[in-house]
């Protein structure tokens, strides 16, 4: 039996884990804050700038209308707002949430999990991934981070309160967080399936006799966040820009499905190997035969919260970037973690403490092995702030409305990047861009009578402007 010193010291030395766990992933993450702005980046808050607070709010509440990503325009708004045209505070903001969802998958795996030691070791494995290099590095990816950040407050807060009288109060809050979860990103459409999930196959195992009748009193709980997802859903196929575009336009077809199920699958193993979509279906199949087997509930569900979680991308143009598994992989991290705390409750002390340090070690070693070697890097960084620091370099301001040339720039065709960076420079939507040549589709060549106000040409690697 342990002394009560030594259950004390133990107690102690928890509690400094989940902080020493975080301070870890910061320190992993940092060397992302040194990033510039990307076209991703610039594209985010250039479309975030076109609307109001209070548009993307009423869009976004009003349920029937919250589809195209508002909440990441909200983000993208405030800091602008509050920073300007500066890449720090938003590279902070991105990883702040990456720190709170770390909070919150440790809170949901500590109801989850009954070893501390198996949950802080599948915490060391999410502190860092080198596959999700532009969800540190990009904050356009802001939308994924979101989407888990409310989908696991969702979770969290539906396993909180299951045992609790169904109320108006809580009610509102899970259809609250649902609609957050869909204003983030596509992915949250997934968020009620989760909960009706974890109602199905996590509360059996923890609430002796449970039959129809408990789960009757679940119902309430659970229409609401469909209801929610269905009248969202609806409103996104009538209009949503985001569905409008080639990559993001769905393929309902086995043959898609099962693309981006290699796809995402070689993603998750760091494409250290590719195998052929046989092989991956086996491979999920047998995982799912190792929960079944191992009768771990909480195993199942993990399973299933990956592949759920992925559903609303199934059928779109597979991801060449491993961002796109943010959202699932909190699932295998509980599918592997309630595995884990079988085998350890089955083991001697000393071995199973001997397993954890060593598979520890493994991940550390992976993470930095990942680190110094970040497959998945945003692009156009130095094309964005060689304009945006030039133009500002050479014309600290410019008159609102000012008509503004770009020559021989380097963005070829995509013409609203330079449009949008300008703007975004000075503050300015009222500002004239345009560009010679052009190059973008549609793109409206400037009136050859037109007096420019400033024109900047692309020489030698830098931005010059004509003197007028």
């Amino acid at each position: 039996m342990l002394s009560p010193k030594f259950t004390r010291q133990a107690a102690l030395v928890r509690a400094f884990v989940l902080p020493a766990i975080l301070i870890y992933s910061l320190w992993m993450c940092w060397p992302a804050t040194k990033y510039y702005f990307n076209t991703d980046d610039i594209a985010s808050m250039g479309i975030a700038r076109l609307s109001t607070y209070s548009q993307d709010l009423g869009s976004i509440f009003s349920v029937w209308n919250n589809h195209g990503r508002l909440a990441g325009s909200l983000f993208f708004r405030t800091l602008y707002d509050l920073f300007g045209f500066t890449a720090l505070p938003f590279r902070l903001g991105s990883l702040l949430f990456c720190l709170l969802n770390l909070v919150l998958l440790n809170a949901l795996l500590a109801r989850l999990v009954r070893n501390s030691w198996v949950r802080y070791v599948a915490m060391l494995a999410a502190a860092f991934n080198g596959c999700f290099w532009s969800i540190y590095a990009s904050a356009a990816i802001i939308t994924d981070v979101l989407c888990l950040t409310f989908t696991l407050a969702g979770l969290l807060y539906y396993a909180t309160t299951r045992r609790h009288p169904v109320g108006l109060a809580r009610i509102v809050i899970l259809a609250l967080i649902t609609v957050l979860a869909i204003a983030a990103k596509e992915l949250g459409f997934a968020l009620p399936v989760i909960l009706m999930l974890f109602e199905l196959v996590v509360e059996p195992g923890e609430l002796p006799g449970y039959d129809w009748q408990d789960f009757k009193k679940a119902i309430p709980g659970l229409a609401v966040p469909f209801a929610v997802a269905l009248v969202a859903g609806l409103g996104t196929i009538r209009s949503s820009a985001v569905y409008a575009m080639g990559a993001y336009r769905p393929e309902f077809t086995p043959a898609r499905f099962l693309e981006t199920l290699t796809a995402h699958s070689d993603l998750l193993v760091f494409r250290w190997f590719a195998l052929p979509t046989e092989a991956w279906i086996a491979v999920w199949v047998a995982l799912l035969l190792l929960a079944l087997l191992s009768r771990s509930r909480v195993a199942i569900f993990g399973w299933c919260f990956y592949q759920v979680a992925l559903l609303p991308m199934a059928f779109s143009t597979p991801r060449q970037d491993a961002y796109v598994l943010y959202v699932a992989f909190a699932g295998l991290l509980m599918f592997f973690a309630a595995l884990l705390d079988r085998v350890v409750l089955r083991l001697p002390v000393l071995t199973a403490t001997t397993l954890l340090g060593v598979l520890s070690c493994l991940i550390v070693y992976v993470q930095f092995f990942e680190l110094r070697n970040p497959q998945f890097t945003p692009g156009g960084m130095s094309t964005v702030q060689s304009l945006a620091e030039d133009v500002l370099r050479s014309q600290p301001t410019i008159r609102p409305g000012a008509d503004v040339l770009l020559v021989d720039d380097e963005f070829g065709q995509e013409g609203n990047q330079p449009v949008m960076i300008v703007r975004l420079v000075y503050a300015d939507n009222t500002l004239h861009v345009w560009r010679r040549p052009g190059g973008a589709p549609g793109e409206m060549p400037p009136s050859p009578d037109l007096k420019f106000d400033h024109i900047f040409r692309f020489v030698g690697g830098h931005y010059v402007q004509d003197k007028q």
